[in-house]
């Protein structure tokens, strides 16, 4: 499943050029210490990423690490996906299977 390359990546909606390298566990990434500082990301944050390869997914950032000349090592691992829950008033709708409060019987009838 490794997925390797250079190109637009982007990263929290910022697109930036950087070679990533997709693993099972999570994504690498190099990019300028410049881009870095401009995403203005820390350690430990939830971003949306989506590499050249058109895959868009969550991830936390798990460490940066700046090597010389100029270049920053950014290691993120994957992030649960959030699932969207129904509005209250959407989640009963009208369906006759689905109600909030059970029917009480009228026995007087």
């Amino acid at each position: 499943m490794n997925q390797r390359g250079t190109g637009g990546v982007e990263i929290a909606g910022t697109l930036i050029y950087a070679l990533f390298v997709r693993f099972a566990w999570g994504l690498r990434l190099r990019l300028s210490a410049d881009d870095w500082e401009r995403l203005g990301l820390p350690v430990g944050a939830r971003v949306e990423v989506c590499c050249p390869s058109g895959l868009r997914d969550w991830y936390f950032v798990q460490s940066a690490t700046f090597v010389e000349p100029c270049w920053q090592w950014v290691e993120c691992s994957r992030a649960p996906v959030r699932e969207r829950r129904p509005v209250p008033s959407q989640q009963w709708g009208n369906s006759p299977l689905v109600r909030p409060f059970p029917l009480a019987r009228n026995s007087l009838t």
